[in-house]
C-alpha cells in the first residue's frame, strides 16, 4: 500500500521564513524596506527616484533588469503571494484577449489588479515559434504598470524577464508542495530560457534533488543550457544531457516540459514512462505528453483553470478538457484543496502563465528600481 503523509508545508526557499499555506509572506529585502503605495496626487519616493504622480513614469529595460540584485528565495516569495491571491479569489483579471496574427502566432492582453499588494497592470504577449528562423526570440512581451488611485501609468518595462523568471518560480512552487518527498530525479525537456531557469529554480526548490538531465532536440541547446547554469546550481547536483529521453523520464520524479506551443502536439512522452510518484509540469500545454499521461494523473493542477479553458476553445489545448482536476495551483497554496496523498500518486500540475502573478513581479520590480535609483524617469 502507498504511504500516505500529510501535504508539504509551502516555505519558501532560503531567505525566508516557513509558513502554513495561506499564511504566505514576501521578506523584505534588510536593508531595503518597501516603498509605500502613492495615494492620489502623491509622489512616488526612493533613494534614487521620486516620481511625480500623473507626470512622470519609470521605464525599465531588459538590461536593468537583468542586473538588480534579488535575495535568494524572494522571486519565489513574489510568485507564491501572487498565485495564493488567485487561489484566494482576491485577483480582478478579466478575460484575456487574444489575437492570432500568424498561424502558430499568439499575441494576448492580460489585465489585473492584486489589491493586497497594490500591483495594477496590462502585460502584452507574444508567442512566435517560427521568429528562430529570423535569430529572435520566440516569446516577447512588456508590462504597463498604473497607479491604482490615480489610474496613471507609473511603469513600463521589459517583461520577458518577468516571464523567464515566473515560469521556473511557479514550477517550484509547485514542486515545493508536491513532488515526493525525497525526490532525487528530475528531467527538464527543452533548453533554452525556461529551460535553464527550471534547473536553477529546481535544485533550490528541492533540497533532496541530485540529478537533472536535460533534454532538446537539438543537443546543443541542452549542452549550452547546462553551462550556463553550471555555477549557478549548488555542487551537489549533478546536470547532465538526456541522450535517450525514454531513459530520462522513467528515472525521474519530476519531468519539466518546456518547448514551443505548436499547433500539432508532437506527444513525445508516453504514459508507460511516466514513474509511480512522479510530478509532471509542463509549460506547453500538451506539446510534448500525449494524452494518456493527463488521463491517468492521479491528480491535475493548473495556475488558472479559465485561461486554460480559454486556450482550449482556442485550439492551442488540443487535448480534451481534463476530467481529472483537483483544483488550481493557488487554491493549493491557500489550503482549499488537497495536495498529494501518497508517494504513489502521478501528478500533473499545468502552468499556463497567469499574467497577473507578472503584474505583482513587475510592481515589485518598480518599488526596487525606485529605491536603487535605476531605471530612466520618462515625462508623460
Amino acid at each position: 500500500m502507498a504511504k500516505k503523509h500529510p501535504r508539504k508545508s509551502s516555505k519558501p526557499i532560503a531567505g525566508g521564513t516557513a509558513r502554513a499555506p495561506g499564511k504566505v509572506r514576501a521578506k523584505p529585502a534588510a536593508k531595503s524596506p518597501p516603498a509605500k503605495t502613492p495615494q492620489a496626487g502623491a509622489v512616488v519616493r526612493g533613494p534614487g527616484h521620486q516620481l511625480a504622480a500623473g507626470k512622470q513614469l519609470l521605464f525599465v529595460s531588459g538590461a536593468t533588469l537583468e542586473h538588480l540584485p534579488w535575495e535568494a528565495g524572494e522571486i519565489f516569495n513574489h510568485v507564491q503571494i501572487a498565485l495564493r491571491e488567485i487561489g484566494r479569489g482576491k485577483v480582478d483579471k478579466p478575460a484575456q484577449i487574444s489575437l492570432y496574427p500568424q498561424r502558430e502566432s499568439l499575441l494576448s492582453a492580460t489585465a489585473a489588479f492584486v489589491p493586497n499588494v497594490q500591483a495594477c497592470g496590462l502585460k502584452w504577449f507574444a508567442s512566435y515559434p517560427n521568429n528562430q528562423r529570423l535569430q529572435l526570440p520566440q516569446v516577447s512581451s512588456v508590462v504597463v504598470l498604473s497607479d491604482p488611485h490615480t489610474g496613471f501609468p507609473i511603469a513600463f518595462m521589459d517583461a520577458g524577464w518577468l516571464t523567464s523568471q515566473r515560469g521556473p518560480a511557479v514550477s517550484a512552487v509547485a514542486a515545493r508542495l508536491l513532488a515526493r518527498p525525497g525526490a532525487e530525479t528530475a528531467t527538464i525537456i527543452g533548453g533554452g530560457v525556461q529551460g535553464r531557469g527550471h534547473i536553477k529554480a529546481l535544485a533550490e526548490a528541492i533540497p533532496s534533488l541530485k540529478t537533472i538531465w536535460v533534454y532538446d532536440h537539438n543537443a546543443t541547446n541542452a549542452a549550452r543550457a547546462i553551462r550556463a547554469v553550471r555555477s549557478k546550481v549548488r555542487r551537489s547536483v549533478v546536470i547532465q544531457p538526456a541522450d535517450d529521453l525514454a531513459v530520462a523520464v522513467r528515472g525521474s520524479d519530476i519531468v519539466v516540459s518546456a518547448t514551443s506551443i505548436k499547433e500539432q502536439s508532437a506527444a513525445t512522452v508516453r504514459a508507460d514512462w511516466i514513474r509511480g510518484g512522479a510530478l509532471l509540469l509542463p509549460l506547453d500545454l500538451d506539446a510534448v505528453f500525449e494524452p494518456a499521461v493527463i488521463e491517468q494523473a492521479d491528480r491535475f493542477y493548473v495556475d488558472s483553470l479559465d485561461d486554460l479553458k480559454t486556450l482550449h476553445e482556442k485550439g492551442l489545448f488540443i487535448r480534451a478538457m481534463p476530467q481529472n482536476v483537483t483544483g488550481q495551483l493557488g487554491q493549493l497554496i491557500a489550503g482549499k484543496v488537497p495536495g498529494r496523498s501518497a508517494d504513489a500518486e502521478k501528478i500533473v500540475c499545468l502552468n499556463t502563465g497567469v499574467g497577473s502573478v507578472d503584474i505583482v513581479l513587475a510592481r515589485a520590480v518598480f518599488e526596487k528600481a525606485c529605491r536603487l535609483g535605476v531605471g530612466q524617469v520618462l515625462e508623460l
